[in-house]
């Protein structure tokens, strides 16, 4: 493979892919909870990511201006890229969790929090392969193995603090980790598609998604559904499940491994519990207030208070 290839491929997995999945992701929750009766065609489609692509393009440059960032060679395109590639998950994410292209006011905040960044960065000395060693944390560090395992899970924290279901953060997030453990352990021993610090990156991302597409669609029901449906971190579960399962016949299709074998596998391990909810007695109990709604374990309590502050307002 030659250079322009290989740099084609990283543009489309460190660029394209994180957008792509975004769009994909607002027009199917769009397309199932009403709020568009089709799929986007091919032009809007395009449009779209047209879109994204701009804003992309202008809050890298802004982020390179801010943070007086220069190249070795003032006339390569290498660090706007490699800005581009840095900053193309959080612009999908703010599609994902807005299903709008970012706007001016988006890029300005995104701009500001790098420059706090950089300030942070600054109370560190510099040496010269320490480019190289945030690039490849090496697995064979017990500590960098580790920190390469936080990062992965960046993603679940950030679900979870979006949107807990009524329970205690900190409780769901050990629950949910023990089991997305156990996931990436499984498929890193029975596909052989990797190390296990390599596929939780991944099986987190699955989780997240489905716990998004969840919380959207909880958000986008009425006050009537969500009194009379059920609602719970199972119902993730169940939609997370069923991604991983697609996932473990990609990987059973990629690295040739016998269906029978992956089956057998599957029954010989105990599958990790679903996370439950505390149950506590039912007691005697004045209704709490509006300011304390927020903080219950009901897990409507997200909804309600947003519907508290617009009436205020």
């Amino acid at each position: 493979m030659n250079n322009q290839s290989q740099f084609t491929l990283q543009i489309f997995e460190k660029i394209g892919s994180p957008l792509f999945s975004a769009v994909n992701e607002v027009s199917s929750r769009m397309v199932m909870t009403g709020q568009s009766p089709a799929a986007p065609t091919d032009e809007e489609y395009a449009e779209t990511i047209a879109k994204l692509l701009t804003s992309l393009t202008k809050t890298s440059s802004e982020a390179i201006e801010t943070l007086d960032l220069d190249s070795k060679d003032p006339e390569s395109d290498d660090l706007h890229v490699s800005m581009a590639s840095v900053l193309s998950p959080v612009i999908a994410n703010l599609y994902q969790i807005m299903g709008l292209p970012p706007t001016d006011e988006d890029i300005a905040k995104i701009s500001k929090a790098l420059n706090t960044l950089s300030t942070f960065s600054n109370n560190f000395s510099v040496t010269n392969e320490a480019g190289e060693a945030l690039s490849n944390l090496k697995t064979a560090d017990q500590s960098n193995e580790h920190l390469k395992n936080l990062m992965g899970c960046v993603p679940l924290i950030n679900a979870v603090t979006a949107f807990s279901f009524g329970e205690t953060p900190e409780k769901l997030i050990k629950n949910l980790y023990k089991r997305l453990e156990d996931d990436a352990k499984a498929l890193s021993d029975d596909y052989q598609v990797g190390t296990y610090a390599d596929v939780l990156p991944c099986v987190v991302t699955l989780y997240s998604q489905c716990h998004f597409s969840e919380m959207a669609r909880i958000m986008s029901m009425s006050d009537k559904d969500r009194e009379t449906q059920a609602i719970g971190v199972e119902t993730v579960i169940s939609k997370y499940d069923a991604h991983l399962d697609m996932l473990k016949t990609l990987a059973s299709s990629m690295m040739g491994v016998p269906v029978a074998q992956t089956q057998s596998s599957a029954t010989e391990t105990t599958p990790p519990p679903v996370p439950q909810k505390e149950t506590e007695t039912p007691t005697q109990a004045a209704p709490p207030a509006a300011n304390e709604t927020q903080g219950s374990d009901n897990p409507m309590s997200f909804f309600s208070a947003k519907k508290d502050e617009s009436a205020a307002e």
